[in-house]
């Protein structure tokens, strides 16, 4: 579990992915810059501008990066269950879609990852979204410490309210 991995005050583990998607989605469900590879035995869903990402959960966990107001989420979508980072920046936003999209899906759950935000005396870095197997749902904030990246913090995080 990747969350062995991760211990305030410790170095980010060695090839913790932080890019991008590298396109741009349309406004709905994507699958741009998607991989199978296991990162600290997590999958990775990166962002992508205007676009709600996602990858199939599996029985793994699921890390996305940089988050800044985006949701993370999990839901059930025509017969599989998908954990996705939903754009929600200015001109990219994709929040109409995703209330269509939960509509038509079960077993829904969301998070502000940015929410969490926690760092003490580090220069902040940036934050990670993280859904456990077992859906548990957590903020890692990234800092930067005597030049190196470190986990800043972890902490649980609470599930968005139905509106």
């Amino acid at each position: 579990m990747i969350l062995d991995s991760l211990k305030e005050g410790k170095p980010v583990p060695i090839g913790l992915p932080t890019h991008e998607a590298g396109g741009y989605g349309d406004g709905t469900l994507c699958q741009i810059g998607i991989s199978q590879t296991l990162y600290c035995g997590a999958k990775y869903v990166p962002f992508a501008p205007k676009g709600i990402n996602w990858i199939a959960q599996g029985n793994s966990d699921v890390i996305s990066y940089n988050f800044s107001g985006c949701i993370m989420a999990v839901f059930t979508h025509e017969g599989t269950r998908k954990v996705c980072h939903i754009s929600t920046g200015n001109n990219q936003n994709c929040l109409d879609e995703w209330q269509k999209i939960k509509k038509a899906s079960s077993q829904v759950f969301e998070f502000k990852p940015s929410d969490f935000i926690s760092y003490k005396n580090t220069q902040f870095l940036g934050c990670y979204g993280l859904i456990t197997r077992d859906l548990r749902t957590y903020a890692i904030t990234v800092g930067m410490s005597g030049g190196q990246r470190i986990v800043a913090g972890v902490k649980k995080a609470r599930l968005l309210r139905p509106y």
